[in-house]
């Protein structure tokens, strides 16, 4: 399974790679933190340290659409995998700093030792980013959906590994950048 899993994440740099010469911006993933807001399971690791890729696309408007994968230390410190995809609206802040602020969902699939057998476990996740040039603080809400699981606040910082940044979004309009 674990095998399987490495595939993935060696598949999704190829074609994350591939996808970023088409206009999008491919990231660098840096897992770190879990906030676990429910003391009723006692001490959850909270150092989710790992690695993985995003990589954005402008859709249309202010959204975008993204794709990531990532392998990370659990809460229960098992080794864990997750790979998705989703879509964010994008919010911009005036500013040199071109600062932004996004909010979305995603459809993901994880995996690891301490839950569910190590099998796939699909979840839909609401999320946000705080960004600004080459730099994005990442973050999605793990509801309590059973006994099993506590809720928490997962949180990431993504490097942009494309050269210029953030990508620009589109107006369905008239086809020119927004800043």
């Amino acid at each position: 399974m674990e095998r399987l899993w490495l595939s993935l994440l060696a598949s999704s740099l190829l074609s994350g790679w591939v996808f970023a010469a088409q206009g999008g911006e491919l990231g660098l993933l840096v897992n770190g933190h879990a906030m676990h807001l429910d003391d009723r399971r006692g001490s959850e690791n909270e150092a989710n340290y790992g690695l993985g890729l995003q990589y954005d696309q402008p859709w249309r408007d202010q959204w975008l659409w993204f794709a990531f994968s990532s392998g990370f230390q659990s809460s229960q410190n098992a080794p864990a995998y997750n790979f998705g995809s989703g879509m964010r609206r994008r919010f911009h802040v005036s500013g040199p700093a071109r600062l932004h602020m996004d909010f979305g969902a995603a459809a993901m699939v994880i995996a690891h030792d301490g839950y569910h057998k190590g099998g796939p476990v699909p979840a839909l996740l609401p999320v946000a980013s705080l960004g600004w040039s080459h730099f994005a603080l990442n973050a999605a809400y793990v509801p309590p959906i059973n006994d099993q699981v506590v809720p928490l606040v997962f949180l990431q910082f993504m490097y942009s590994l494309t050269p210029g940044g953030v990508p620009t979004l589109r107006t369905a309009q008239n086809g020119a950048g927004t800043p």
